[in-house]
């Protein structure tokens, strides 16, 4: 990432019920810059999805 910049994201994450139920998922918007850091819990044999959009002014 890069100095002064920040980074616009949309989180996919599995949800509390992920390991009965395939379609429980958590959806979250954040905004990431080089000192964010992000904890993501799965479910066995899950995953994650996070898509970066980025964005000079915040």
């Amino acid at each position: 990432m890069y100095e002064g910049f920040n980074y616009k994201s949309q989180i996919y994450k599995d949800g509390i019920n992920a390991d009965r139920d395939a379609m429980d998922y958590k959806f979250q918007k954040k905004v990431f810059n080089k000192n964010t850091k992000l904890d993501v819990s799965m479910s066995y044999g899950r995953g994650f999805s996070i898509i970066f959009e980025f964005s000079k002014n915040g």
